[in-house]
């Protein structure tokens, strides 16, 4: 994962996470923040939500997104989750846990404009993995 910052407790693949809830019965947080729109990351973002976690947002580098279309309406606008496009994490806070992301817009090149950025408050942050 190339996201400057630290590597706080707190950061999961969503496969990890789906594996944490699903065999363990273990809850990742209670605030979460998904980089990667793919098919397992959106699952998870609803899986989250009915778990009692909320889910802040979803954020995609690309300027679409990489899921089904029916996972896109399934689970994230049938539960007002934000897809948020031709986004990404570029910053992790917190010393021994996530407590916050920044987050910013890319360019047409990917680049991250920053002086766009804002933060948001999470417990957890999950990502696809590739």
């Amino acid at each position: 994962m190339r996201i400057p910052g630290t590597r706080p407790a707190g950061i999961f693949t969503a496969g990890l996470a789906q594996r944490l809830i699903n065999l363990y019965g273990l809850l990742p947080g209670a605030r979460a923040v998904i980089l990667g729109s793919g098919d397992i990351g959106l699952i998870m973002a609803r899986r989250l939500i009915l778990e009692d976690i909320e889910v802040v947002g979803v954020f995609e580098l690309m300027p679409h997104a990489n899921g089904l279309n029916r996972n896109i309406v399934q689970c994230l606008q049938d539960f007002d989750i934000p897809l948020h496009l031709s986004t990404t994490i570029v910053e992790i806070h917190g010393d021994h846990r996530v407590n916050q992301v920044t987050v910013a817009p890319v360019d047409a090149s990917f680049r991250p404009l920053i002086d766009q950025a804002w933060q948001i408050a999470a417990t957890r942050c999950l990502y696809r993995l590739g």
